[in-house]
């Protein structure tokens, strides 16, 4: 979907795969997730979660935002593991699992975001195309959507 606010036209959308983490266990147990714009496909650990996710015949791809596995039946697999995950389960789970390898004596999870990830974008100054909105101004942006949206719905409602 796409907005114009007053510093220009903005683009959000989905990742169209799953979009997934990798991920790891702090020295409390805490699962601590990797940022994705830390892992390259030359990476150690991009290497180690490609394989992991090879036994299941999905592969691991990057993005400016966030990773995301593809798989032709990938679907079909989720839904089946929804359906004998326990219903508690899948509501409570930020991530759910999807493979898990170790490296450096660390155990790591590869899992998919069970919410969704919206991609936000803004056409360049040069207007060549689009850039990710930075982490630290997505929330002056959204509000700014926010607004020019909400005067585009008075404005066709005063129709």
């Amino acid at each position: 979907s796409q907005v114009e606010i007053d510093s220009g036209k903005i683009i959000m959308g989905f990742p169209m795969d799953p979009a997934v983490a990798i991920a790891y266990w702090d020295e409390n147990g805490d699962l601590v997730e990797l940022p994705a714009e830390e892992i390259t496909e030359e990476s150690e650990v991009f290497e180690a979660a490609q394989e992991s996710l090879q036994d299941l015949g999905m592969k691991l791809v990057p993005s400016a935002v966030t990773m995301t596995v593809q798989k032709q039946f990938l679907k079909q697999m989720l839904e089946t593991r929804r359906k004998d995950q326990p219903k508690e389960d899948q509501e409570d789970d930020e991530v759910r699992t999807l493979a898990t390898f170790e490296m450096g004596g660390e155990k790591f999870v590869v899992g998919e975001h069970t919410s969704p990830i919206l991609l936000v974008a803004r056409e360049t100054a040069e207007g060549a195309g689009f850039e990710v909105v930075p982490n630290e101004e997505i929330s002056v942006v959204l509000t700014q959507v926010e607004k020019s949206i909400s005067r585009k719905f008075d404005q066709e409602i005063d129709l």
